[in-house]
């Protein structure tokens, strides 16, 4: 099993013990992903501290001359939320590329995180 890199968030750290093992158990990790799984986790860790500033702030702000625009923290979420996703794909993530794979879905509750 690879070994949880120091240098990540403890956001990133929190989604590196959660889906190493699940991609160990499904026959997905090898040590040649190692650079785009820190990737990975440090993008999911990214998008989980970026919730948390706008669940305190809001999606938007008020400029010094009183308009209303997008905040940049929503801005960073939705790109954040995008790499990922593509960081997801490439390790096999999700469940188009699993099917093409011919990786079936987890056979317990593994899988369903928040939708338990």
């Amino acid at each position: 099993m690879l070994s949880c890199p120091r240098r990540l968030s403890p956001e990133a750290k929190a989604e590196w013990k959660r889906i190493v093992p699940l991609m160990a158990k499904a026959g997905l990790l090898i040590e040649a992903d190692r650079s785009i799984l820190e990737l990975y986790c440090s993008t999911m860790g990214d998008v989980r501290e970026l919730e948390k500033e706008l669940r305190k702030s809001g999606r938007t702000i008020t400029t010094p001359k009183g308009c209303i625009q997008s905040s940049p923290a929503w801005t960073q979420l939705r790109q954040a939320r995008q790499d990922a996703a593509r960081f997801a794909v490439s390790l096999c993530l999700t469940p188009r590329t699993r099917k093409t794979l011919g990786i079936g879905a987890p056979k317990d509750d593994e899988g369903e995180g928040d939708f338990k």
